[in-house]
C-alpha cells in the first residue's frame, strides 16, 4: 500500500480554482466579469501541505517515526477540515511500518468510517485490515487480588493497552511490561502466535510505603550539635578561666586557694568539654545522614512556618558551679 499522493492532498485541502476557456479571444470572460479569485489558504493549511512534502519524504527513506510524527501534526492542523481524514490513512502506513499493527488498524478503519464515499480505495484498506488482523495474537491479563485497580501494559516503547483487560500484540516473542502507581515494574516473556490468545494472571508487589524520615529529626538533631557545641565551649572556655585564676593565685600569695582542688576542678571542665565536643561531633555526623534520608516533601509550607512559633528549643546552661542543657518550652 502506498501513502495517498502529494497532489491528492493537495487537490482536496485547496478549492479548484475557476479557469477561462481555451476558445477564442472574444468567448474570454471579461475582466468586470471574472470570478473573483480565491482566498489564499489559512496559515494552518499552508504549514500542513508544506509539512506533508517533508513527511513523504521522511517515509520514502524509511524513517517511520519522523514521518509519524509529520502526520501526526499535520492531522491537528486540519482539525475541523472536511478532508481531515486523509490523513489517518497515512498514519496508519506508519503505524504499520512500526509493527504497531493494532494502531494501524485503528487508523484504517477511523479512514473507512469517517471518510466514508470519499475513502478512496476503500477495497484496497479492507483487504489490508483483514491482512494484518491476522498477524495479531491477544493476550488477555488479569491482575492478582491485592493488586492495583488498573495498570498500564507496554510492549518496548509504547503503551499497548491497560489491565485488567486485553491487548493485542503481533505474534512471535516479546517482553510486555505491567506499571502501576505503588508497584514495582512487572517484566514478563512471553510468546504468542498470530490469532492465538492467551491468558496471564500477574501479581504486581507494591513498593514500600516508606518514603524518609521526618524533617523534624534533622531540625533536632542540628539544634542539639550546635547546642552541644555550644556547651563545649563553654566548658573549654570555664576551664581556661580557672586555669588563668590558679596562675594568678600561685603568684600572689594568701589567696586561700587549694591548689590540688583547682587542678582537679580544671580537669574534670577540660574533661567535660572534651565530651561535649564528641556529643556535638555525633550530632553532626546524624545530620550529615539525615539530609539523604529525610522526606523533605513533607515540611510545611512556609507560609505555615512562620506563623507557628517555636515550640521547643534546646539552649546551653554554663555558670561557676554548673554547665548542662536547658529546655525553652512555649505554649
Amino acid at each position: 500500500m502506498r501513502l495517498l499522493s502529494r497532489l491528492a492532498l493537495v487537490l482536496a485541502f485547496v478549492p479548484v480554482l475557476a479557469m477561462p476557456s481555451r476558445g477564442h479571444a472574444q468567448d474570454a470572460v471579461a475582466p468586470s466579469e471574472a470570478a473573483p479569485e480565491e482566498p489564499p489558504p489559512s496559515p494552518e493549511l499552508a504549514e500542513a501541505m508544506e509539512r506533508y512534502e517533508g513527511a513523504e519524504r521522511l517515509f520514502e527513506q524509511g524513517d517511520y517515526r519522523g514521518a509519524l510524527a509529520e502526520f501526526q501534526r499535520i492531522y491537528e492542523l486540519l482539525e475541523g477540515h472536511p478532508n481531515q481524514f486523509f490523513v489517518l490513512y497515512n498514519l496508519g502506513r506508519a503505524y504499520e511500518e512500526l509493527h504497531r499493527y493494532d494502531l494501524a488498524i485503528d487508523m484504517y478503519r477511523r479512514y473507512l468510517d469517517e471518510g466514508g464515499e470519499g475513502a478512496e480505495d476503500r477495497a484496497e484498506v479492507e483487504a489490508s485490515l483483514r491482512a494484518l488482523e491476522r498477524l495479531l495474537g491477544t493476550v488477555a491479563i488479569t491482575i492478582a487480588e491485592g493488586g492495583p485497580d488498573t495498570a498500564e501494559v507496554w510492549l518496548g516503547e509504547w503503551q499497548v493497552g491497560v489491565a485488567p483487560g486485553e491487548v493485542h500484540i503481533p505474534g512471535g516473542q516479546h517482553t510486555i511490561e505491567v506499571r502501576a502507581q505503588g508497584y514495582e515494574v512487572l517484566r514478563r516473556e512471553i510468546q504468542v502466535a498470530s490469532r492465538q490468545r492467551i491468558e496471564l494472571e500477574l501479581e504486581l508487589a507494591r513498593l514500600s510505603d516508606f518514603r524518609g524520615v521526618t524533617p523534624a529529626l534533622f531540625v533536632t538533631s542540628t539544634a542539639l550539635a550546635v547546642a552541644s557545641l555550644g556547651v563545649a565551649i563553654g566548658l573549654g572556655v570555664n576551664a581556661m578561666m580557672l586555669n588563668q585564676d590558679a596562675e594568678e593565685c600561685r603568684d600572689t600569695a594568701g589567696c586561700g586557694l587549694d591548689p590540688g582542688a583547682r587542678r582537679a576542678e580544671i580537669r574534670d571542665f577540660a574533661l567535660a568539654a572534651d565530651v561535649m565536643y564528641g556529643v556535638a561531633g555525633l550530632f553532626a555526623v546524624s545530620s550529615v545522614v539525615l539530609i539523604f534520608v529525610t522526606d523533605w516533601g513533607s515540611m510545611p509550607e512556609p507560609e505555615l512556618m512562620e506563623a507557628q512559633p517555636t515550640a521547643l528549643r534546646v539552649l546551653p546552661a554554663i555558670g561557676p558551679q554548673h554547665v548542662g542543657l536547658v529546655l525553652d518550652a512555649r505554649f
